[in-house]
């Protein structure tokens, strides 16, 4: 007979109380207990991982995109990754979620220091540079 500490005794070994009821054991001395929740344990663990990996995926897909057009052509300006430190130009982090023409209008024309990229960038490039910067804007 096996306690829950598993401890091969031929009575009730005296940590019982502690341990919990006696276990079942298959032949070769493994708690059956753990035998029977394998199949749910896998089960349950693999469909983590796989919700897990389609929400990384899917979040990358939708910025991939704009993340390659921001390195080439605002990163020089605005930041690495949306990490403006100079204070001088925007935080483009700042922008809300009603700002989207704002943000098309000063892509498109240019603002202050910053040059017009119209004609340089597609209407649906702006789109992807839009999506990653509300993927990383700051949250209210």
């Amino acid at each position: 007979m096996f306690c829950g500490r598993l401890i091969r005794t031929s009575r009730m070994c005296p940590l019982a109380a502690r341990c919990g009821p006696s276990r079942s054991l298959t032949a070769d001395g493994r708690d059956r207990s753990n035998l029977e929740m394998r199949p749910a344990r896998v089960i349950l663990v693999t469909s983590c991982i796989i919700v897990t990996l389609t929400i990384a995926v899917a979040e990358e897909d939708s910025t991939t995109p704009g993340a390659k057009l921001y390195e080439k052509y605002c990163a020089n300006c605005h930041g690495d990754e949306l990490h403006n430190n100079s204070g001088i130009v925007f935080d483009l982090r700042r922008l809300n979620a009603d700002e989207h023409a704002r943000f098309v209008n000063s892509v498109q024309h240019g603002k202050n220091a910053m040059p017009s990229w119209q004609g340089v960038l597609t209407t649906e490039q702006v789109e992807a540079l839009w999506t990653y910067i509300r993927a990383h804007a700051y949250r209210p």
